[in-house]
């Protein structure tokens, strides 16, 4: 981390406040805790949980599970495009007469 470049910025995520250190910017830093603040509130309305840590655990088992279906997702269409792209220079080196 680039001490020059370091923000400090205060969040809440349920109900605890953190100060979080990091390169990004505080807007940026903000919306990441929210988004963790409203997937552990959605899971404490949908579990029988009262345990924060465990609230937590599961929100950051629902986040790796996105993250995972999104990279899975990349790179199946990244897959796809590197077969389309072959596919095109193919069909442009049949073309071209020297």
């Amino acid at each position: 981390m680039n001490k020059e470049k370091r923000n400090i910025t205060e969040v809440e995520i349920y109900k605890d406040l953190y100060k979080i250190v990091n390169d990004a910017s505080p807007k940026y830093t903000q919306s990441l805790a929210k988004y963790v603040d409203e997937k552990m509130k959605d899971i404490s309305q949908t579990t029988s949980t009262v345990s924060s840590m465990k609230v937590a655990v599961l929100a950051a088992l629902n986040i790796a599970d996105e993250l995972f279906k999104v990279k899975r997702e990349l790179k199946t269409e990244k897959e796809v495009i590197e077969k389309e792209t072959d596919n095109l220079c193919r069909l442009i080196q049949g073309n071209i007469k020297f």
